[in-house]
């Protein structure tokens, strides 16, 4: 029953959606999430130990009109409060438009997102670095925004100051300007991040 009323309510969403995430043509994206996913029955509880096989992702690219199995052969890793890694491929992000992302697995919610791959990147709206760090989904700017929210949905590009090479990402999910707070939606895993890492904030276009 619940089932078909997430589903029956699905059917009355808007047309005009943003895309919670941006991806570079032709360019592959290790650290790509997708989640929360969630306990079927109670819609609440994050689930933690799912097995998602590269076979259980599903793609549906721009002019599609079905679902493909995503190219990168990789499985899914969960990262935290139901979130989870699911590497994508040059392949899979082959198509400039929208793209979503889908995976059903036994035990949780059907989930998914939307995505737009992009020809060229996102303009990044501030460079910086990590000032003080909570934990590895928090932590503050050392320059910023005094607006609050003003770098919510945007994509935090954090790069190794040791190791250039290392880049994370992830979606922000909220951000306090008085303290130029950042709070990401997941753990991205890539790497521990620490104080005086470097930080891009990206944002990108409303898709209507």
């Amino acid at each position: 029953m619940k089932k078909f009323l997430l589903l029956t309510a699905a059917l009355f969403l808007p047309m005009g959606v943003m895309a919670d995430c941006l991806l570079k043509l032709n360019t592959a994206d290790s650290s790509f999430a997708i989640g929360p996913f969630v306990d079927e029955n109670d819609g609440i509880t994050p689930e933690t130990a799912l097995t998602i096989t590269a076979s259980d992702v599903l793609l549906k690219k721009k002019g599609s009109t079905t679902f493909a199995l995503k190219t990168e052969a990789t499985a899914c890793t969960h990262r935290s409060n139901g979130w989870y890694t699911c590497p994508l491929d040059a392949t899979d992000t082959n198509t400039e438009g929208n793209l979503i992302v889908a995976v059903t697995e036994s035990g949780a919610v059907p989930t998914w997102r939307e995505c737009v791959v992009l020809r060229e990147t996102a303009p990044i709206v501030v460079s910086t670095t990590i000032a003080t760090l909570a934990t590895q989904v928090s932590f503050t700017l050392t320059a910023g925004s005094a607006d609050d929210n003003a770098y919510n949905g945007c994509s935090a590009i954090v790069t190794d100051i040791s190791t250039p090479a290392q880049k994370a990402y992830a979606q922000v999910r909220d951000y306090t300007g008085s303290t130029k707070t950042v709070t990401l939606a997941y753990d991205p895993g890539i790497f521990t991040m620490a104080a005086t890492d470097l930080v891009d904030i990206s944002c990108g276009p409303v898709m209507r």
